[in-house]
């Protein structure tokens, strides 16, 4: 096998989330027009429910806010814009998260997602056959874990697809149809991002008789890190831009 230059699979990679980062954006926009549309034929519903939606759009936004800058090309994982907060591994000083400026409330985005199902690399790819497993394509390039989680649910893309070539009567559809009626079954996300609210100020939270201090789970090199939101929400009243997990 030709030896790759470990950067040019790194712009690979770059590329890979760039695409998501794109259709993640056309994603959300297609959610605002459909929260939207519900606002336009609301009709009389309990302030509890008026007050769901009112979360739910402002959420959106913020994310969309985030999402529209598209990634910055002068860092790894990170979004354009302003950084209100980074958070940094207190052992070696590893970034493990940024919290983002928007025009609706910040967000956070970890560096490393952390997925508590699989915690070992090792293991991770224990079961793959050996021509599938990343590592035995490229021995010399450290293998990186994916940052944007994307789901689809292909039996519902191609359902809708069909369904509407037929009610059409043509046997393509436009791609820019396609692209919508794809993003209408995908879901994209960077686990562990947060939309920071007035709820993670508390510093203590009782759930079924147990009281636990909420807190995000950050991975880092030097392992996994633990930083209660009490202190994000702190350090943006504070202008703090730097904080340790």
């Amino acid at each position: 096998m030709a030896e790759l230059d470990p950067s040019q699979v790194s712009n690979w990679r770059r590329g890979d989330e760039q695409e998501q980062v794109r259709l993640w954006h056309l994603k959300l926009k297609l959610e605002l027009e459909r929260i939207d549309r519900r606002k336009r034929r609301m009709g009389d519903v309990s302030q509890e429910i008026l007050e769901r939606w009112k979360a739910e759009e402002l959420e959106t936004k913020s994310l969309y806010d985030l999402i529209s800058r598209g990634l910055d090309p002068a860092k790894t994982r990170a979004f354009r814009g302003r950084i209100s907060v980074t958070v940094r591994c207190a052992v070696k000083g590893h970034v493990l998260a940024r919290v983002y400026a928007t025009r609706y409330l910040p967000v956070l985005v970890p560096q490393t997602p952390y997925r508590a199902i699989i915690r070992d690399k090792e293991k991770r790819f224990a079961e793959l056959p050996r021509d599938k497993e990343f590592r035995s394509a490229f021995p010399h390039v450290q293998f990186r874990d994916a940052w944007i989680d994307v789901w689809t649910d292909d039996d519902l893309i191609d359902s809708s697809i069909d369904y509407e070539k037929v009610a059409l009567g043509v046997d393509r559809l436009p791609r820019h149809r396609i692209e919508e009626i794809e993003l209408k079954g995908s879901e994209f996300d960077i686990p562990g991002l947060t939309v920071i609210q007035e709820r993670h100020a508390a510093t203590e939270v009782e759930y079924e008789g147990t009281v636990y201090q909420p807190s995000w789970y950050l991975l880092c090199r030097c392992g996994l890190r633990y930083l209660a939101t009490h202190l994000v929400v702190e350090a943006l009243s504070t202008r703090t831009s730097k904080i340790f997990a």
